[in-house]
């Protein structure tokens, strides 16, 4: 436990480094991940939903060990404070993908509803004909995947931000 405990100290310790030295700010910091990395940028995005403007989860796994969805991932990360939905100025981009084996659709489409029940401000997306695996794979129908989450990210972003992205359109 104490190594994901680690994981996680890494992460806010990044986040928060990155913006004293001016680097970002709260409303440019995008967190983004796949699979686990996808939990963990949802963890810390809960934990420092005030530092950060955007989680982009891609597919994330909702079984931790636990039979409450809620607390799967206070538990499996060890959270104090415990997980909660992100505040509504918060913004969550959710990806599924439609021919991912480990991460079923179904189960990103439960954290949406969770995320959203809460009162949560959350996208669900969907990409067809991709595995759970697609990431870092010179595969045309994952280059496009991920042109899509970096524009949907600039979109985003971009009207409440001076997060410095160029458009190179």
């Amino acid at each position: 436990m104490e190594d994901r405990w680690n994981t996680i100290n890494d992460l806010r310790n990044a986040v928060e480094e990155l913006q004293l030295k001016g680097l970002t700010n709260s409303s440019g910091t995008v967190l983004f991940g796949g699979s686990f990395g996808a939990n963990l940028a949802l963890a810390v995005g809960s934990q420092l939903n005030d530092s950060v403007a955007l989680t982009l989860a891609s597919a994330p796994p909702i079984d931790l060990s636990s039979d409450n969805f809620g607390n799967g991932i206070t538990n499996y990360f060890s959270l104090s404070p415990e997980f909660e939905s992100p505040p509504p100025e918060h913004q969550v981009i959710l990806a599924a993908y439609s021919d991912d084996q480990i991460v079923p659709e179904e189960e990103v489409r439960l954290w949406y509803e969770f995320i959203t029940s809460e009162g949560g401000n959350a996208q669900f997306l969907e990409f067809s004909d991709l595995p759970h695996r697609w990431r870092g794979r010179d595969d045309p129908r994952g280059v496009a995947v991920e042109r899509e989450l970096l524009n949907r990210i600039y979109r985003e972003l971009l009207p409440t931000s001076d997060c410095g992205f160029i458009n190179s359109e």
